[in-house]
């Protein structure tokens, strides 16, 4: 699971800086992904930390959500774009767009993460986060 998250974190930190690079610079708030990716990194560095991987595995689901719903609202203007509308910034809902869509792949794949860790505690006794 620990190669999730940097799968995870340079993801979003690359997106971020595609769309910073790509739209000329002229909004910071393009770097918000990249932002958020270098934070998953550095808590992905605390889960190879074998008695604070909980922990971080836990904090790195927890920027997931927040990954998802702070572009949520944004990223749903990309299906006004797809419809044939126009949106005042498309970069931004594009961006915002794959932001959600990361954020929730991952999601999904740490509950599955859990859920096997839980079910093989009850068989062995412990819990082991993979």
């Amino acid at each position: 699971m620990i190669g999730w998250v940097f799968l995870y974190g340079v993801s979003l930190t690359v997106l971020g800086l595609v769309f910073y690079i790509g739209t000329g610079q002229g909004s910071p708030t393009a770097l918000i992904p990249a932002v958020l990716g270098v934070l998953v990194l550095l808590l992905g560095v605390l889960c190879g930390i074998s008695r604070y991987r909980k922990h971080g595995m836990h904090a790195v689901t927890g920027l997931a959500v927040l990954g998802f719903l702070g572009g949520a609202p944004g990223g749903m203007k990309i299906l006004q774009l797809l419809a044939g509308g126009e949106v005042a910034r498309p970069y931004a809902a594009l961006e915002q767009a794959l932001l959600v869509l990361l954020s929730l792949a991952f999601f999904v794949r740490s509950v599955m993460s859990f859920v096997m860790a839980r079910r093989a505690a009850g068989a062995e006794g412990t819990i082991r986060i993979e």
